[in-house]
């Protein structure tokens, strides 16, 4: 979805290394320290509680790291709403994307 956007291609697994530990992100730019994390409802579902909060503390040492994150959900691989939230992270990081100008912020 991001490349039909536009987006330069992700790297897959990226590692993050935090003062917590290594933790992966499912898609990211390392180059410009944005992360995007698929979240599946499974997820979620069966310790929801801990589960939650181990994803808490995961992102907030991800994000202390100097990382941006942008989180997805189904719902959110409609439309370019997904690719807007890249590229506003990927700004912060001070890239100027080539993506459509439609995209643009």
């Amino acid at each position: 979805m991001v490349l039909r956007d536009g987006l330069p291609l992700p790297t897959t697994q990226v590692s993050v290394s935090t003062p917590a530990g290594t933790f992966w992100s499912d898609l990211g730019w390392p180059e410009w320290r944005v992360a995007l994390e698929y979240d599946g409802r499974g997820k979620y579902a069966a310790e929801a509680g801990e589960a939650f909060i181990r994803e808490k503390r995961r992102h907030d040492a991800i994000q202390d790291a100097g990382w941006r994150v942008v989180r997805a959900t189904k719902e959110d691989l409609r439309g370019t709403t997904l690719s807007r939230r890249v590229l506003t992270a990927a700004r912060v990081a001070r890239w100027t994307p080539t993506a459509r100008p439609e995209l643009r912020a």
